[in-house]
């Protein structure tokens, strides 16, 4: 099973005034985090972006020859939303959620237009810029905001009714429709660096609207997780039972790192961030069989709480399987040594047909979760390493 996430934490969620690039480089940090949290949970990530500039940004932050190797290795995905969204009012104080397209912004410009004028925005080699832009053109969905609006409006009305900004004067007999204060006539609101959604009822209202926007992309694209980029995110583990299905969840990637802390292993995202040409060994590490043995066990204990899944993973170091002990390695190392071949005859041979096919499976899928453990325990402490003072390798 390929377990997918949508992040929208790892998307230049677009601002009017244009500076949303910058912004995103800001938060570098917590970026790379969020990045490394997801290659840990999930075989496959989903980005929404609305012109791009995500993907200059994190050529900026991680290196061109990075964001190559994750889109070549379809770790990450992205959604491209064409327009922008706001609150509009009319002449009347009715308004409504609603997308719109600016003529000559690049949030509007086709997908091809879109990515090429966005990379311009980095400097990078020829041929890894001609690539950049096939891949994301081959990695990449359009969708049409304004479709997606329509779809989600009402629930973002319906969510922002439980808020405690909310009035019944807001409600309308028209469901498509809210009257909220502070937008003047004919006047548009969006979301930006000074939505203030604690008392602003309409930047709560567009808080609201994006991140029921990222629930509809997630359960478009069959997502079985979602990390929201909106400022008002805390409601979400109400809505993705009913959105994604039960199996639906938002796992706490502080919860993964409490864990893996426990484990023995400490949050590397600053590490990565510090240097991130070991990025694609990470990369490596999280794709293999263990990896996804492991990211399989965590999502099957989403509903433990830490100190039980902290029990779980002991109970996992405790069991020991049968080839492991003196009898399996024996029958391993007639298997091994071919002894078949010496008038043992088609039951040696059965015999280790059968370990390998049962035991020997049942064994990596029960403990690739401790071995990936152990092994990004040691990836952690080559990090370490490398990040002394005077330290060569």
């Amino acid at each position: 099973m390929t377990l997918k996430v949508l992040d929208g934490r790892l998307s230049a969620t677009f601002n009017i005034d244009g500076k949303h690039y910058q912004r995103y480089l800001n938060r570098r940090a917590a970026v790379v985090s969020a990045l490394c949290d997801q290659l840990l949970l999930h075989d496959e990530i989903f980005v929404p972006t609305q012109d791009y500039f995500t993907a200059a940004a994190l050529v900026r932050i991680l290196g061109a020859d990075n964001l190559i190797a994750l889109l070549e290795e379809e770790r990450i995905r992205f959604i491209r939303l064409r327009g922008f969204f706001g609150y509009v009012r009319g002449t009347a104080p009715e308004g409504r959620l609603v997308a719109m397209n600016s003529p000559g912004k690049l949030v509007t410009a086709p997908l091809d237009q879109a990515i090429e004028k966005s990379l311009a925005a980095v400097q990078q080699q020829k041929n890894d810029h001609r690539r950049l832009i096939d891949l994301l053109l081959a990695r990449s969905t359009q969708l049409e905001l304004a479709t997606v609006v329509d779809a989600i409006h009402r629930d973002a009305y319906a969510d922002l009714s439980q808020a405690s900004l909310w009035k019944d004067d807001y409600r309308l007999s028209n469901p498509d429709l809210i009257a909220l204060p502070g937008v003047e006539e004919m006047g548009v609101r969006v979301l930006g660096p000074s939505s203030d959604i604690s008392n602003n009822v309409v930047d709560a209202c567009l808080a609201l609207g994006l991140m029921n926007i990222e629930l509809y992309l997630a359960k478009e694209f069959q997502c079985d997780s979602v990390s929201t980029g909106s400022p008002i995110g805390d409601c979400i583990s109400l809505k993705l039972p009913r959105l994604l299905g039960e199996g639906g969840n938002s796992i706490d990637p502080q919860r993964l790192w409490s864990f893996l802390e426990v484990a023995g292993v400490p949050d590397i995202s600053g590490a990565l961030a510090s240097d991130p040409t070991r990025l694609k060994d990470y990369m490596k590490l999280t794709r293999g069989r263990d990896a996804v043995a492991f990211r399989n066990w965590f999502h099957g204990k989403a509903d433990l709480s830490e100190k039980e899944l902290v029990k779980a993973y002991i109970e996992v170091l405790r069991e020991t399987p049968w080839i492991q002990t003196g009898g399996g390695k024996v029958l391993r190392m007639i298997a091994s040594l071919g002894l078949g071949a010496f008038g043992l005859g088609l039951a040696v041979d059965a015999a280790a047909s059968t370990i390998d096919s049962f035991v020997v499976d049942e064994y990596v899928r029960g403990r690739g979760a401790k071995f990936f453990v152990e092994r990004l325990a040691k990836f952690s402490g080559r990090l370490r390493l490398r990040s002394l003072p005077d330290h060569g390798e």
